[in-house]
């Protein structure tokens, strides 16, 4: 059974392009010919796992790549 903040999310991620495994990992893949995509953060302290950036969610975070922030 999912809790309230994974079904948030989920519901929020699939108009977005980005979805949530589990609680700890995000994962927004390029689904555009754009150059770069927005991906929306939850709540918490979140890594980009390619770059090692951190960034402090709620926000939007704008991308040039396949993002998996954890």
């Amino acid at each position: 059974m999912r809790g309230p903040f994974e079904i948030a999310v989920l519901e929020q991620a699939n108009q977005i392009g980005q979805w949530m495994f589990g609680e700890y990992m995000l994962v927004s893949p390029a689904m555009t010919d754009q150059q770069t995509h927005v991906v929306t953060l939850p709540e918490g302290v979140w890594m980009n796992d390619s770059t090692h950036q951190k960034y402090v969610g709620p926000g939007q975070v704008r991308v040039d790549h396949f993002a998996t922030f954890i």
